[in-house]
């Protein structure tokens, strides 16, 4: 008769992504040959010496086999005494900081030993049972966080890519900036804790500008600023500036008498042809008046 635990699969996922760090080069059938031995000695199929002998065979060590060995083989019905890797001032739960809130103690390998122990037997559905077989050194919730956001082999530590990117905003647009839970369970590969943190590092980007756009700011604000102060102190320099341009006379005498009422007789005695230089202003002058009588239709 054969053995099966409640949360196997979930402990055979765990053994299993070890291969990849163990032999990048194994492929995709030996990774489920060897998979399928780590079932079949948890089942109690073949004997640990046969298992030992194939994953010396395949991936040339039995480190996933022994730690899988280690977990089964744990006592779940006495607590054994867990060492703190904390001070002599920790509590069973964590220390005291300066503030006096307490910090979460890092879980120790004797601890995770135990939490793997009480998933395989219990699953993910009953973390108050898993906390039981963890000792009393952990809550019910301690041993969820622990499980989904650090040893789930679900979870990617990989870089996010652009899609994710783009699939992580979707699902915080549907479900809010609250529910990193149900965002994790969505997104699949990432836990609760990357879901939010890398969202509040994609919302500190989109915030700040570009190197290059604020230097293009900074630029064309230095711009306006010399401008300003190179009007202010020469006015009549600038108006000089104006480039030479075409001089039509009888343009310029149509647009002023387009715009101007009727001209009096003395008039007459100014020179048909003004100098050259208060020809050029004038001309100016008419463009720009002419721009306005057309725009208002006259």
């Amino acid at each position: 008769m054969t053995r099966n635990f409640q949360g196997q699969n979930h402990i055979l996922e765990y053994f299993a992504a070890q291969f990849q760090d163990l032999n990048p080069d194994i492929d995709d059938m030996t990774e489920s040959n060897l998979k399928e031995v780590l079932l079949n000695y948890m089942k109690e199929v073949i004997p640990y010496k046969q298992a030992y002998s194939l994953f010396m065979d395949k991936l040339g060590t039995s480190a996933p086999l022994d730690m899988l060995k280690s977990v089964i083989e744990t006592d779940i019905n006495t607590h054994e005494e867990i060492e703190s890797s904390g001070s002599e001032f920790s509590d069973s739960l964590g220390a005291v900081s300066s503030s006096g809130r307490k910090r979460a103690r890092p879980w120790n390998a004797d601890e995770d030993r135990r939490l793997l122990a009480g998933i395989l037997r219990n699953g993910t559905d009953s973390w108050s049972a898993v906390s039981e077989i963890v000792g009393e050194t952990r809550t019910r919730a301690q041993c969820s966080q622990r499980w989904f956001r650090g040893l789930d082999p679900r979870i990617s530590k990989k870089r996010w890519s652009p899609e994710e990117d783009k699939k992580l905003i979707d699902f915080v647009e549907e479900f809010g900036e609250t529910a990193w839970a149900k965002i994790a369970s969505s997104m699949g590969n990432r836990s609760d804790v990357q879901c939010r943190y890398h969202y509040q590092q994609l919302k500190k980007q989109i915030r700040k500008p570009s190197k290059h756009l604020k230097s293009q700011h900074n630029t064309s604000k230095n711009r306006v600023r010399d401008q300003k102060q190179n009007l202010s102190q020469n006015p009549i320099k600038q108006f000089d500036e104006i480039p030479a341009i075409a001089v039509n006379p009888p343009l310029v005498e149509g647009v002023i008498k387009r715009a101007l009422p009727p001209m009096k007789p003395f008039t007459a005695l100014l020179p048909l042809e003004p100098p050259i230089y208060l020809t050029q202003k004038m001309l100016a002058t008419a463009y720009t008046l002419d721009a306005f009588l057309h725009h208002f239709g006259m």
